[in-house]
């Protein structure tokens, strides 16, 4: 379960499938990662690209068992948290990207992947009863990339974590008052996460397999 603007949610459905897709290719690439069988792959999110591999493999995978099953309980909304989310979704906007360059160079492009990035997002889009959606092969990224944000904001409180080099520079005098004015805890930027051993890496990476079949 996540906490978001809206209440506690469970990803379901159209919208949980997505998000597995991302996870899947993500935990692919960290596992190789790991291995040393290929350089980090960064999402542009500086809070979570920073972190060791062992310590972006079991943050993903903790964050995605929050997203994606009924959890006991829900985990704090701190930085690292919504960092990794923003991840997965930052994920999807550069699959969108390669997509869309690759359907260049289809002989057919009017006939879209069942599978595509596209159609996934089309269809969490239709099951969350938005309107006005674009059809499978337009190719317009900006269409895409609105549509996805609105997906991303039903789970993402805010993003506050992209604001973390600004807020961890400023003196204990300035920062706290305007954490206080934003409604920040103290520890929202500084909550680092564990560093796991490497079998609990290997259980992690077996943790978003599972997740993502």
């Amino acid at each position: 379960m996540w906490r978001t603007q809206t209440g506690v949610r469970t990803l379901k459905c159209a919208e949980a499938k997505l998000i597995r897709e991302s996870l899947a290719q993500m935990c692919d690439m960290l596992r190789k990662e790991h291995l040393q069988y290929a350089e980090q792959w960064e999402y542009d999110v500086r809070v979570f690209d920073h972190l060791a591999c062992n310590q972006r493999i079991a943050l993903l995978a903790e964050v995605a068992r929050y997203l994606l099953t009924e959890t006991d309980n829900y985990p704090s909304l701190n930085a690292i948290n919504e960092g990794t989310v923003g991840a997965i979704y930052a994920n999807i906007r550069v699959n969108i990207i390669i997509e869309l360059d690759e359907s260049n160079f289809n002989d057919k492009p009017e006939i879209a992947e069942i599978s595509s990035w596209r159609s996934l997002i089309l269809a969490a889009c239709a099951e969350a009863g938005f309107e006005d959606l674009p059809d499978t092969n337009n190719h317009d990224y900006n269409e895409w990339k609105i549509n996805l944000d609105i997906l991303e904001e039903q789970v993402l409180w805010d993003r506050d974590f992209e604001s973390s080099n600004f807020y961890l520079d400023l003196s204990p005098e300035t920062g706290k008052p305007l954490k206080d004015y934003m409604r920040l805890d103290d520890d929202y930027f500084i909550a680092i996460p564990a560093a796991p051993t490497d079998k609990e890496v290997e259980i992690a990476l077996e943790t978003l397999m599972k997740l993502t079949r």
